[in-house]
């Protein structure tokens, strides 16, 4: 008998339209498309540990330095997003994918100037609806078991 890994992952992470805080004159990083064909973090002994970060930048619909993925997006829209600490931002967020089963650490850090409210980041089915408030310059962790097969969603906003 053939065996299968059965897989969860969390996907599609962006914050919700935010106006950013820096000054008009400032040029905000660009936000990559991500293809979610790349797992994010360090798998280690059966624990997937991630660290991010929530900071602004310009969401761009299509690659980094290519043309918007279709003329009718907007282009260039400020706003926040995840990104793992060290590299670019990314909409959606750092893919999230592991067997189940596997323990996930997740490390967020929030350079905004707002407080933002992050969901998601649990085990599922999530009964307890959690929710990260993780106010400027603050970091917070969720750990959590991959526990039922599925595709799941986190994201986070500027209102609860």
């Amino acid at each position: 008998m053939k065996m299968r890994k059965t897989l969860v992952t969390l996907a599609l992470c962006c914050c919700a339209a935010v106006a950013p805080a820096q000054e008009p004159d400032v040029t905000l990083p660009r936000i990559a498309a991500n293809e979610n064909r790349v797992s994010a973090g360090t798998l280690d002994n059966g624990v997937l540990t991630l660290r991010m970060e929530v900071r602004e930048g310009q969401r761009h619909p299509g690659p980094i330095n290519g043309p918007a993925i279709s003329p009718q997006i907007p282009v260039d829209v400020d706003t926040a997003a995840f990104g793992e600490v060290g590299q670019g931002l990314e909409i959606p967020g750092p893919l999230i994918r592991v067997e189940q089963g596997t323990k996930v650490h997740v490390s967020v850090h929030n350079l905004l100037r707002k407080t933002v409210f992050i969901h998601g980041l649990s085990e599922r089915p999530d009964s307890d609806l959690k929710v990260i408030e993780l106010k400027p310059d603050d970091t917070e962790d969720a750990s959590f078991n991959a526990a039922e097969p599925g595709t799941y969603l986190y994201w986070a906003g500027t209102e609860s």
